[in-house]
């Protein structure tokens, strides 16, 4: 081939690929309902679980003389095999105001308290209780204190 047929041949060529590619492009393109599935590798399952909130109540209400708002809870059940309880947070902050004491006690606790003396006339403070598993939290539990009297050291309160 002389090199004048050669260029004429790359021009048409060219040409005629031109002409498809417009073709084509010119042709709407259709939805396809396309999927495999490898069984093989398909196989899995999700299983989503709550981990249950420590369910926790107050010791006494009433009228203390000297001492501490007490509150009490059973351990909840595990959750999910190999869960394993790190420990508790007990939170009481005042309702309204910016005091707020939190404790981190141990898996093993079952029983906290809020000391009366802090516990100002005519306040309400909410009491609250989380478990702690590994990385997750459980749901919070609160509990409300209303203080009707805090003065010379006699404290009557409601708690529930």
């Amino acid at each position: 081939m002389t090199e004048r047929r050669r260029t004429r041949f790359a021009g048409v060529a060219a040409a005629v690929c031109a002409i498809a590619l417009m073709a084509v492009a010119a042709v709407p393109v259709e939805q396809t309902d396309a999927a495999w599935v490898d069984r093989e590798y398909s196989t899995s399952s999700l299983v989503v679980r709550t981990l249950p909130a420590p369910d926790f109540r107050c010791t006494n209400t009433g009228v203390l003389l000297v001492g501490q708002v007490g509150f009490e809870w059973v351990t909840p059940p595990t959750p999910y095999p190999g869960a394993v309880l790190q420990g508790y947070t007990f939170t009481y902050a005042r309702v309204g105001g910016t005091t707020t004491t939190t404790v981190s006690l141990p898996a093993t606790a079952t029983s906290a308290a809020v000391p009366a003396a802090g516990l100002e006339l005519l306040s309400s403070w909410t009491v609250t209780l989380t478990a702690r598993y590994q990385n997750w939290n459980t749901p919070v539990t609160t509990r409300t204190i209303n203080v009707l009297l805090g003065a010379l050291g006699i404290t009557i309160f409601t708690c529930g």
